[in-house]
């Protein structure tokens, strides 16, 4: 009884590392397409689209 407790136990540990590593995953990519969204208009990018549109 003893060992499948420490087996589910691991197992558990396992799912929660791989839950954290996921949410670390969202946020960064959340960060990279915030930094991104910020990046094109702090240069100017929607004038690039407004320009491609009149033509």
């Amino acid at each position: 009884m003893l060992k499948w407790a420490g087996i589910f136990l691991l197992v558990m540990i396992a799912a929660a590392i791989i839950g954290l590593l996921i949410e670390a995953v969202r946020i960064i990519a959340w960060a990279l397409f915030v930094i991104c969204l910020v990046g094109f208009f702090v240069t100017g990018g929607w004038k690039y689209l407004a320009r491609g549109r009149d033509r």
